[in-house]
This record gives C-alpha cells, sequence and structure tokens, in this order.
C-alpha cells in the first residue's frame, strides 16, 4: 500500500520524491568511517557529515541548504546536536527560516535520530518543524571525508537517472 503522502502531490510534489529517492541511493553509498579522526576512533558516521555529502551530491538538481542545530522536543530538554537538508520545491510554499535565511518547505532528514527508514523526507506544514532547531554552523566536520565520498560517490550518482 502507498501513503497519501506518496501518492498526493498536495504534501510531496514528485520532483520532491525524486529528490529524495535520490538522497536515499547516495546515502547507501556512503561507506562505513575507516581510522581515526581528531584522536577518535572514526567508526560510526556522523549526521553533520552525511548531510554534507548528501548535499553535495544533489546539487545542482536539487538546491538544498545545511542546517545545524538540536533535534528533539523542547519540552523534554534541549534535544541532541543534528544536522538536515532544507529544500523548498515551491517559494509560495515555503516559510523563511530565521536562523538559516532558507526557504524550508521541506526537511530532508539523511540520518534520522532513533527512526526509521534513517532517510526521511518531512513536511514543515503540521508542525514537525517544531523537532528541529536550528543554531549556528558547526566547525567540527571531517571535511576531508566528505570530500572522499562526495568524489566517490559521484561517479555512481551520474550514472543514475535524475
Amino acid at each position: 500500500m502507498k501513503s497519501y503522502s506518496e501518492v498526493s502531490e498536495s504534501v510531496f510534489p514528485k520532483n520532491v520524491l525524486r529528490m529524495y529517492s535520490m538522497a536515499r541511493k547516495i546515502v547507501a553509498r556512503i561507506e562505513d568511517a575507516n581510522g581515526k579522526y581528531k584522536g577518535l576512533e572514526d567508526r560510526w558516521i556522523r549526521c553533520h557529515e552525511v548531510a554534507r555529502i548528501v548535499h553535495e551530491l544533489l546539487k545542482p538538481k536539487w538546491e538544498t541548504t545545511v542546517v545545524d542545530g538540536r533535534y528533539g522536543t523542547k519540552l523534554r530538554g534541549s534535544g541532541v546536536d543534528h544536522s538536515w537538508l532544507v529544500y523548498s520545491e515551491s517559494p509560495e510554499w515555503a516559510t523563511r527560516n530565521s536562523v538559516t535565511g532558507a526557504e524550508d518547505r521541506f526537511i530532508l532528514d539523511v540520518y534520522a535520530i532513533a527512526r526509521l527508514p534513517m532517510v526521511q523526507l518531512v513536511s514543515t506544514d503540521i508542525g514537525h518543524r517544531l523537532l528541529y532547531t536550528p543554531l549556528e554552523g558547526r566547525n567540527d566536520i571531517n571535511e576531508s571525508f566528505v570530500r572522499q565520498q562526495v568524489q566517490q560517490i559521484r561517479k555512481y550518482v551520474w550514472q543514475v537517472k535524475l
């Protein structure tokens, strides 16, 4: 069965669903991190790097914006550090994010916290935005890992019909 969100363009236009499909394919191609980063065992890839890898590989077809912030409800604490992408198919639907200035009609959460599937497309129309609190950008990104993954995966992405 397909959900209403998959079949009704009033929730997710077809182009946005194509972006979501491509993001899932990109995330599936990201390799596990190996070695050390800043003296720490680097066995896990963080959402902060995944968001940047996907952002780079969706360009120029989809102009997303990387947002760094916190995920979680304000009622139960301050949430956890998180990074995600925002995208707006149609500017008339969008609202301007007060921190990033980006139009964020859709949240593309490429490393969902404590939820499955890992890559999720979220409409901001019905309050989901309240779980995502944008903050200032991060300065601890493993840029070399991001560049390496973008370079490796770009070969694959260009073979896939966008």
